[in-house]
């Protein structure tokens, strides 16, 4: 509520790339209804539904990290009694469910804008896709926390946050699918985390997961505990690089 003003201009930024991927892809498609069985209504869904990861638990929970860490606010934080990590985890949450709600509205805007969106095909699969894109919220502050502390060691908080956006964007499978990447980079995707924030909850919510979703799931739960306790770990090596007073 406080920075409005950048929270929707963040959202015209994304609804622009959105766009601008639309009518990329649809001359891709050259009036083809799929590729490497991809389509066009697909791909069109897969789309908006970047839209709505790249918003929720967006860059401002990220910077606000950084700018702890560069200003020196960090000194402040850890004289109080809590948990430095689980109190910026908090944070990222209750951004993620007021960016949320937004989000929901303006996809349904772009929706009936476009046409021809998919909804999941069927009914159980709702609860696997909010679980599924929970899930991709937790590997994506996962993901910021540990890239956030790199801000111990230099002081371009912007670039560091610059480099994880860039990565996330190709590896998550925002830019392309990962059907349709070359298979020696979808090879890549799949051993990394960042699958699990974008491509992962779209493909159950587009039903292309359909006997694995369970595995999916279980997949990305790994992942969160995983960069949760890797976070825990960096944060513990990265105060290390405190100096207070010259001690």
């Amino acid at each position: 509520m406080a920075y409005r003003t950048a929270f929707f201009l963040a959202i015209v930024s994304n609804l622009f790339q959105c766009f601008a991927l639309l009518y990329l892809w649809h001359a891709v498609y050259g009036g083809r209804h799929a590729i490497d069985g991809f389509s066009w209504p697909e791909l069109k869904t897969y789309l908006l539904l970047t839209l709505f990861t790249n918003m929720v638990a967006g860059w401002q929970s990220e910077m606000q990290m950084v700018g702890r860490i560069t200003d020196g606010s960090v000194a402040v934080d850890l004289l109080k009694p809590f948990d430095f990590q689980l109190a910026r985890l908090v944070e990222t949450l209750a951004a993620a469910l007021f960016e949320g709600g937004i989000m929901l509205f303006v996809l349904v805007v772009v929706a009936l804008a476009v046409g021809d969106i998919l909804l999941p095909p069927s009914p159980e699969l709702w609860f696997a896709v909010v679980l599924s894109f929970g899930l991709g919220v937790l590997i994506k502050f996962g993901v910021q926390y540990i890239t956030c502390l790199l801000a111990f060691w230099s002081n371009y908080g912007w670039g560091i946050v610059n480099a994880r956006v860039a990565l996330t964007q190709l590896f998550s499978g925002a830019l392309v699918p990962l059907p349709l990447m070359p298979a020696w980079l979808r090879e890549w995707c799949e051993i990394l985390p960042f699958q699990g924030i974008v491509y992962l909850p779209s493909s159950i919510y587009l039903g292309r997961a359909s006997g694995d979703v369970l595995a999916a799931l279980a997949g990305q739960a790994a992942w969160a505990l995983g960069l949760f306790a890797l976070g825990r770990v960096s944060f513990a090596h990265a105060l290390r690089k405190v100096t207070i007073h010259g001690g």
